[in-house]
């Protein structure tokens, strides 16, 4: 906390920003697999409908790439969203008085 209080808003923005594009980079794949399931219907075996099932057939028939479909798009929508989230979070908590 103190580097962000030594670096002011900007520093705030940046560490904000690159929290949001590292956790997306994370989740990304998480997140496309489940889309996937949530677009199928319900008629398809459940067995065919888990995270460890789609994971497996996608790697091996489309490779890793498929889990990142679409990374850029949401990483340019990461780091504003989240460089704000974080300035918002800061100012509010200086209007409130608080330390937490």
């Amino acid at each position: 906390e103190r580097l962000l209080s030594t670096h002011g808003d900007a520093g705030t923005l940046v560490a904000g920003g690159a929290s949001g594009m590292i956790t997306w980079l994370v989740a990304y794949p998480f997140d496309t697999v489940k889309t996937y399931i949530q677009s199928q219907p319900l008629e398809i075996p459940a067995h065919r409908r888990t995270m460890s099932y789609v994971a497996r057939t996608f790697f091996v028939s489309r490779g890793p790439c498929w889990f990142f479909r679409g990374l850029g798009t949401c990483m340019v929508r990461a780091f504003p969203v989240n460089a704000s989230t974080f300035l918002v979070y800061k100012r509010a908590k200086e209007l409130m008085g608080s330390d937490a």
